[in-house]
């Protein structure tokens, strides 16, 4: 139970360190490997998250938060087919089990993404604005948003502030208001918290240093 807490707050590799010992002694209890796999996804370490969702998708091809969590690491890996294939089945699920606006929009929010990464930002731009329609919460939706604003030379810190306030935002969210909101209050306190969940993420080095300064 602490271990999928820690899950829904986000914090990836302590949540993973606090299940492994469940997942030792159960590798088929699929609400554990489905917790830990989403916590190796929060911190950064997409081969194992892929290795236990795939698992989850064995037992259970019918939860989608493995399969968001698998389109997110193809994204993040490159595989833009494979990622499309992914949302694909996400959006059939959301369809078929009538799984209402949350998923709606989440499976939207993907979309975002893997546009995003085509260079689509026009598109990207919809289907992030179109998810939060449907969920002003969804963090990923507004991730998007950041990374557009980012790419087109303007500030990213009022979107990603907003992931911040969504449904359980992903690591990166923190690590990146580390990088680009340099004045925050609460600039240590994201950096604690990101340092803890992706000791090796793309942002560590980073929050690293900015942790070595924090009182």
């Amino acid at each position: 139970l602490e271990g999928r807490l820690l899950v829904m707050q986000g914090y990836g590799n302590r949540a993973a360190r606090t299940l492994q010992r469940a997942i030792r002694r159960n590798t088929r209890d699929v609400e554990l490997l489905l917790a830990y796999g989403l916590a190796l996804v929060q911190a950064e370490d997409d081969r194992n998250a892929r290795t236990y969702l795939d698992r989850v998708l064995s037992l259970d091809a019918s939860r989608i938060e493995a399969v968001l969590g698998v389109a997110l690491i193809q994204t993040r890996r490159g595989d833009l087919g494979g990622a499309a294939q992914s949302i694909t089945r996400a959006e059939e699920l959301v369809s078929s089990r009538e799984l209402g606006p949350i998923y709606e929009a989440r499976a939207l929010a993907a979309r975002g993404r893997l546009a995003f990464e085509h260079g689509n930002f026009d598109e990207a731009r919809q289907k992030a604005e179109a998810a939060i329609e449907k969920d002003s919460r969804c963090a990923q939706a507004h991730f998007v948003l950041a990374m557009i604003a980012d790419t087109r030379g303007t500030s990213p810190v009022a979107a990603l502030r907003a992931a911040l306030g969504g449904r359980t935002p992903y690591p990166e969210v923190r690590g990146l208001l580390v990088v680009y909101d340099e004045r925050a209050e609460d600039r240590c306190d994201l950096a604690r918290h990101y340092a803890q969940a992706a000791p090796r993420g793309v942002d560590a080095r980073e929050v690293r240093r900015v942790v070595s300064r924090c009182r």
